[in-house]
């Protein structure tokens, strides 16, 4: 600043006048310094002690002024939208009268003006024209709450009348360091509304700067060095903007029980003849049955595009399924009289028929899934999803069954006792209470001959009903999932999904020597009891919320 001020200030230039004595030079001076307090004092356009915008100065500072003067607006600079990085602070020259109509406008609490220094310039005294060049610090607070300060440099062209009396035809700025001292970054929106205060930003996103050119702010752009759509928060298409996710949904699958296997070395039975045993065929009465599902998941992204999670949840699953249990017939020893006063042992023959069970499913599984998704469009995708998942499997029977309880004694003529052997041949000497031998000799009274064994304490029967009741059985397990489906973008958070999916769950227990599906109380035990293996496939359909949070 003070280079340009050097540059004017002309102390020793003579003084060209003509027939003007010492006195008259003096008392130019003095006008001269009397107008420069002045101009700096009226230029406030406050009343002494005042703090509101006064007419009076503001008429008495434009009485300094030729009629036709342009002054440069020192303070009232123009804000304008700046994409070059310059500032969006502009400052020109303009008439007296539209000077003081902006000021008025602008700071009605007026503006304050300190005059530092100044030089004079009489060169063109005898053109009628002096030139002062002042240096002053300029400060005021506009209506639009920005506060500017202006250190600058003026070049006033002054015209003199022969009365010795000045007129301001003409005010340049030759420096300046104008700025706005709640405009720390600059770039036209003061610090108390700027969103990113301290980075040079543009007006539009209220002081934030757009690095990646897409419309969207940085401060709101979630991949601010990409160009995005709002859409997608400032993210490209194909890149998702949440971290993390919340899935819930419902759907109806179909359910199928694959394999339920029972052995017959898992009977309990006391020495069993597995050679003349059968353990019979179990069948569902349907193929597979519809049901409800449900399911809450949580996933983590695990790449940038965030097209990858990892999913953790909670799905449950209930059906119902009619099972039923044909030609089984098991052959072990027992003994009779178990009171303590005979043990004679003999073959036992258990025959079932007309055993049926509902069963209740119940599946709570705990899936870890990798899950995958593509955008095709902007709102429109696709996904498909797979991994494991631990089962917690209850399964709950109510049945009904009938049996046959025969009996062979088997007489041993070496040792005169009633025996029991895995491998024999029946004599004549042997008693077997079958249907069919009872039949052979009766003439078809096997029932009348089992009823009167009974009441004489045999535990023999035929088309005995079994007392049942309501049994629940717990497994765990694990299953395989898959998924694919479609989703549409709500919003850039929340979607809405669609989709097929697939689950084999896998049940597996050991039952060695574990079951018998009649006891001696005539209580029938569900099949479950005895299953090795008892695996659902199941498959359906499936609609879901989806919604994104975290970045």
């Amino acid at each position: 600043m003070k280079k340009y001020l050097f540059f004017y200030f002309i102390f020793f230039i003579p003084l060209i006048t003509m027939g003007q004595s010492s006195s008259s030079k003096k008392d130019l001076m003095n006008k001269l310094d009397e107008f420069i307090n002045e101009f700096g004092s009226t230029s406030s356009f406050r009343e002494i002690g005042g703090s509101e915008f006064s007419e009076t100065q503001a008429t008495k500072f434009k009485s300094m002024f030729a009629e036709n003067a342009i002054i440069f607006d020192d303070i009232n600079a123009s804000i304008v939208e700046d994409l070059l990085g310059g500032s969006p602070y502009q400052l020109k020259s303009k008439p007296i009268e539209e000077y003081i109509a902006d000021v008025r406008k602008s700071f009605p609490a007026g503006i304050r003006v300190d005059i530092l220094n100044s030089a004079i310039d009489f060169s063109k005294l005898d053109s009628g024209k002096i030139n002062i060049v002042i240096n002053k610090k300029v400060t005021g607070k506009s209506s639009s709450l920005n506060r500017f300060e202006n250190n600058d440099t003026l070049f006033l062209e002054l015209l003199v009348s022969p009365e010795n009396r000045f007129l301001i035809k003409k005010i340049s700025m030759i420096g300046s360091s104008f700025i706005c001292a709640n405009d720390k970054d600059n770039d036209g929106v003061i610090d108390e509304q700027d969103a990113c205060p301290g980075v040079k930003g543009e007006m539009r996103f209220k002081g934030c700067p757009d690095r990646d050119r897409d419309g969207i702010a940085d401060n709101l752009d979630e991949c601010p060095d990409e160009y995005g759509t709002y859409f997608n928060k400032g993210c490209p298409p194909g890149v998702f903007t949440n971290k993390f996710s919340v899935d819930v949904f419902l759907g109806m699958n179909m359910n199928s029980p694959k394999n339920v296997a029972i052995e017959k070395s898992s009977l309990a039975f006391n020495d069993l003849d597995v050679e003349r045993s059968n353990e019979g065929k179990t069948q569902f009465n349907s193929n597979s049955t519809s049901s409800l599902i449900a399911g809450l998941e949580v996933a983590l992204s695990l790449n940038t595009t965030k097209t990858i999670a990892l999913g953790l949840g909670l799905n449950y699953n209930k059906f119902t399924n009619d099972l039923s249990w044909n030609g089984f017939h098991a052959e072990f020893k027992e003994l009779d009289n178990e009171d303590g006063s005979t043990h004679s042992p003999f073959r036992r023959l258990l025959t079932l028929h007309q055993t049926k069970e509902s069963l209740e499913t119940q599946v709570i599984s705990f899936p870890l899934l990798l899950k995958f998704r593509k955008r095709l469009e902007e709102k429109f995708g696709i996904y498909y999803e797979i991994g494991p998942a631990f089962d917690l499997i209850s399964i709950q029977s109510n049945s009904s069954a009938v049996a046959d309880k025969e009996a062979i004694y088997i007489y041993n003529s070496d040792n005169k006792e009633w025996t029991y052997t895995k491998n024999y041949s029946p004599t004549v000497s042997d008693w077997l209470i079958t249907r069919d031998a009872v039949n052979a000799n009766s003439s078809g009274n096997a029932a009348t001959y089992f009823n009167q064994l009974q009441a004489s304490g045999y535990d023999v029967a035929l088309d005995k009903a079994m007392n049942s009741s309501t049994e629940k059985i717990s497994r765990i397990g694990f299953s395989g999932i898959a998924r694919v489906g479609a989703f549409y973008m709500v919003d850039r958070s929340m979607s809405v999904f669609a989709g097929a999916v697939y689950a084999y769950h896998i049940s597996s227990k050991k039952v060695e020597g574990t079951y018998q599906p009649v006891t001696g109380s005539d209580q029938y035990h569900s099949l479950i009891n005895g299953t090795k293996k008892y695996n659902v496939q199941n498959y359906g359909i499936m609609l879901g919320v989806r919604y994104g949070f975290g970045k």
